[in-house]
């Protein structure tokens, strides 16, 4: 009786702790939409009006999900996130890293949400004209690839926290996003 309560005491902690909680589908389902979009790569001949589109009706229902509880572990909050890293506007960059850093609130060991906490940070900060910290936003300009100001006083160490690469991997990808089209 007494191991049997035991065992019964383990599987509630651990419904409790949400470690036994399923991801929700339909956010993952809406994140690989998302991600499919954007497969081609950033100098792709993409039709970004219809993306678009199609990004903001995905933000939506993404919204309906969250606002109803139906984000309950790291890789929905994730996958939410990264839907609204696509979005328009500073709000949504703002949202995207408030969902992310919840996501790594809830799994400190998930590199992907620890990742794009930085990288939605860098991207509200950049789209008000501000220097980003962590290095990891890049921008047209001229028709050739920048890496966005970044900000001096942050470290490749600080970075690394957040599973973002040295300042210097993130300048030689200029190279290659600025290499000729084969």
């Amino acid at each position: 009786m007494k191991q049997r309560t035991i065992i019964l005491a383990a599987i509630l902690a651990l419904l409790t702790a949400g470690a036994l909680r399923a991801d929700n589908p339909e956010l993952e389902r809406l994140y690989k939409e998302d991600q499919a979009d954007r497969e081609a790569g950033p100098n792709a001949k993409i039709d970004w009006q219809a993306v678009s589109q199609r990004d903001a009706e995905r933000r939506a229902r993404v919204r309906e999900i969250v606002d109803k509880g139906g984000a309950t572990t790291s890789a929905d909050y994730y996958h939410a996130a990264m839907v609204y890293q696509h979005g328009t506007e500073v709000p949504e960059y703002d949202e995207a890293h408030r969902l992310a850093s919840k996501a790594v609130e809830l799994d400190p060991e998930n590199g992907g949400a620890k990742w794009l906490a930085a990288a939605s940070k860098d991207r509200s900060l950049m789209w008000q004209g501000k220097p980003q910290l962590y290095g990891t936003q890049f921008k047209k300009v001229d028709d050739r690839w920048v890496l966005w100001d970044v900000d001096p006083t942050i470290t490749d160490e600080e970075r690394a926290k957040w599973n973002v690469p040295p300042l210097a991997e993130q300048r030689k990808k200029l190279e290659t996003l600025n290499a000729p089209r084969q």
